[in-house]
């Protein structure tokens, strides 16, 4: 008789385009279980589930087990083996503790939060929040865009894997969850050997001079890479990145900026995900992609003038975007705060 394997219960926060993207990686194992939360797209991902194009495979459709469309609204007697969060955070992370929320999930000592965030502070506020349980980084290295509430399409990729896999302390129970993740992914996912401090601040290097460029400039990577003035402003933006994470100690090749030019130059121009927030009236990520870094930099004495004043413009156009953009409607159980707005 055939072993029948226990399944293994997958939550992920954030129906958007990572998340999407992640599941999606992971879905066709049959041992998965996946439960989402999602907001705004909440009566689409139930009645109908997720559809992404990806560039390997074409349309790939995916049924959760689960769909609910608030963290009250799950069972607290499912506990999850991994809790993946994909949502964005639009609130600055010393205004808005996310990880709060998180407590009501069902869990046990072995469950694993995975942040597919971006942002340098995820793995810390997890930590410590959670004490007990394995963390784990998962920085994605795709660019994906929602083209509708419950579709999404995979466009460039700055890397061979998706998504980059690994654990944010050395304890052993923390790597054994992360390479299981990985075998989860297939050639989707790819093990972390050496730093996840190292892996995160590198993808915070590209974010800077990507993200924030073209979404200030309402332009797509190529013009960036093109244009002089455009170009030197987003190599000063990746640089002070570079600077203040190695004030920190980590320890960051000067090339990572150049390199990451040489990278996005090869590949096809695209929108990254600010520019695409910005151009469908949703809020900018501003202080995970260039905020956290810019206040930890005046706090240690490091010189961040360009990432100081691009997250005051950034900031600008998400005021503009709230005088303009319709008001949420979060009341009832289906809001969540830990949902990005929609």
């Amino acid at each position: 008789m055939a072993c029948v394997q226990d399944s293994l219960d997958v939550l992920i926060i954030g129906a958007g385009a990572v998340g999407t993207l992640f599941a999606s990686c992971i879905h066709r194992n049959p041992n998965v279980r996946l439960t989402f939360v999602c907001r705004s797209n909440y009566e689409q991902v139930k009645k109908h589930g997720l559809e992404i194009f990806r560039r390997p495979f074409g349309q790939v459709s995916i049924r959760p087990h689960n769909v609910v469309p608030g963290l009250s609204s799950l069972s607290k007697e499912t506990s999850f083996q991994y809790v993946v969060c994909a949502h964005k955070i639009t609130c600055p992370s010393k205004d808005n503790l996310w990880t709060d929320d998180l407590k009501q999930i069902g869990r046990n000592e072995t469950t694993t939060f995975v942040t597919a965030q971006n942002g340098i502070l995820n793995e810390s506020l997890l930590q410590q929040a959670f004490p007990q349980n394995p963390i784990v980084s998962a920085i994605c290295y795709t660019n994906v865009t929602l083209t509708a509430p419950r579709r999404v399409e995979e466009n460039v990729g700055l890397h061979q894997n998706c998504f980059r896999i690994g654990a944010f302390t050395k304890c052993k129970t923390s790597i054994d969850r992360a390479q299981k993740l990985v075998e989860l992914g297939g050639h989707e996912f790819s093990f972390i050997e050496s730093s996840v401090e190292i892996e995160r601040w590198r993808k915070m290097a590209i974010n800077a001079c990507f993200n924030t460029t073209t979404s200030l400039f309402n332009v797509n990577t190529h013009v960036i890479t093109e244009d002089a003035h455009k170009s030197a402003v987003a190599m000063r933006l990746g640089q002070e990145i570079v600077a203040v994470g190695k004030a920190l100690g980590v320890k960051l090749d000067d090339s990572i900026v150049q390199d990451a030019f040489e990278t996005v130059r090869k590949i096809p121009a695209f929108e990254p995900s600010m520019l695409h927030d910005r151009l469908t009236g949703h809020l900018l990520e501003v202080d995970n992609i260039c905020g956290q870094v810019a206040r930890i930099g005046q706090a240690i004495g490091v010189k961040v003038p360009n990432l100081l004043a691009i997250s005051q413009e950034l900031e600008s156009i998400n005021d503009a975007q709230r005088e303009t953009r319709p008001k949420a409607k979060v009341t009832g159980p289906h809001s969540t705060s830990i949902v990005s707005e929609q």
